[in-house]
């Protein structure tokens, strides 16, 4: 019984200050990373809260902020998405699934039932491209893509330099293939 009190408090405390890590962050311009317990959006801008304190700084300070309950960073990015193809230059935060040398982002284009979301890669700081959509689309999932002549063909414009992927590329004879997987394969064996 004498144990069990401090064993107790213990657990308490320690769940106590496990609960409140700072797990939100914003990217200023200046690589400057601001920690914050929740992202605050508002027209003012976007901040962070910490307690009762809130900072807001305005979106042309911010480069990028990591969401905890979407558990993916977000990069602001000239705007790929359909609703604004004809505000040329306009910016947008898209949520970012791969970093490296070919980036491969993604954001909900229909957020009714039967939702799907689009798909975008770059390589090096190259202007986002579409390459594809998915249905009901989890972050922890594969990105299962529906085999089509032409997103291959986008995929060997940007993995050209990489003879390993390319025979990969060559080689897909299912009707879906992975395309989280082939981004990572690619980033990877740049590396070595």
């Amino acid at each position: 019984m004498k144990i069990l009190k401090p064993l107790i408090a213990t657990v308490l405390l320690f769940s106590i200050l496990g609960n409140a890590q700072k797990k939100d962050y914003l990217v200023l311009k200046n690589n400057d990373t601001i920690y914050g317990e929740k992202l605050i959006f508002n027209r003012k801008g976007t901040g962070v809260k910490v307690g009762k304190n809130k900072t807001i700084f305005p979106d042309s300070l911010i480069i990028g902020y990591y969401d905890s309950h979407y558990d993916s960073p977000h990069e602001l990015v000239i705007s790929p998405l359909p609703w604004d193809k004809d505000k040329p230059g306009k910016k947008a935060f898209i949520r970012r699934l791969i970093n490296g040398k070919i980036k491969l982002y993604y954001e909900l284009l229909n957020p009714t039932p039967g939702a799907y979301y689009g798909f975008y890669i770059s390589k090096d700081t190259s202007k986002l491209k579409y390459i594809a959509d998915c249905k009901n689309y989890n972050i922890r999932q594969r990105v299962l893509i529906k085999n089509k002549e032409e997103i291959i063909e986008i995929l060997r414009k940007f993995v050209s330099d990489s003879p390993k992927v390319n025979v990969i590329l060559d080689t897909i004879s299912t009707k879906k293939f992975d395309l989280k997987e082939i981004v990572e394969i690619y980033n990877s064996s740049y590396k070595e």
